[in-house]
């Protein structure tokens, strides 16, 4: 039989995600308790929940430092063609040890042109990001068209949020 001590398993195992489930359990208790199917809010006399010990604390956002916006540039610039030269072997063996590269990667100079390329695409996509704040999806639909000169000019339908 198991131990009693340890709360059971469908409870969440941190603060973080109890205080979710209260809060959804909470917008539940609302309604029933607006729509006079119960007395009181059983939900209210309930307690957040305060992280223990070892458990994370919440993250703070913070801005990329100078150093780290250079080296996410130079990743970006230099991915396509970092990976693509690189062999791994393919599939590991059937008994299970890795596989081994048997050959060096050669890549023609007009792939290697276009990989760069590539890698200078993502460059200018990560840079329009941090430049306007756009997100991956609003990224997406950019056009050529959409540039005026040094400027661009975002039409309303690619922003997810009402201006």
């Amino acid at each position: 039989m198991r131990s009693t001590s340890r709360s059971p398993r469908c409870w969440p195992r941190n603060a973080g995600s109890g205080n979710k489930h209260r809060a959804y359990l909470s917008v539940f208790s609302n309604y029933v308790y607006r729509m006079d199917y119960t007395a009181t809010n059983p939900i209210d006399r309930v307690d957040r929940l305060e992280p223990g010990a070892g458990e994370p604390e919440a993250r703070t956002r913070r801005p990329y430092t100078e150093d780290e916006l250079r080296r996410l540039m130079a990743a970006a610039r230099t991915y396509p063609l970092v990976t693509r030269g690189e062999n791994r072997g393919g599939r590991p063996r059937s008994d299970g040890t890795p596989a081994r590269p048997r050959n060096p990667v050669k890549l023609s100079d007009a792939y290697a042109a276009a990989l760069a390329l590539q890698g200078r695409g993502r460059e200018l996509a990560y840079r329009l990001s941090l430049a306007t704040g756009l997100r991956r999806g609003e990224l997406s639909r950019v056009t050529v068209a959409m540039f005026k000169g040094r400027r661009i000019a975002a039409p309303i339908r690619i922003l997810k949020h009402k201006p």
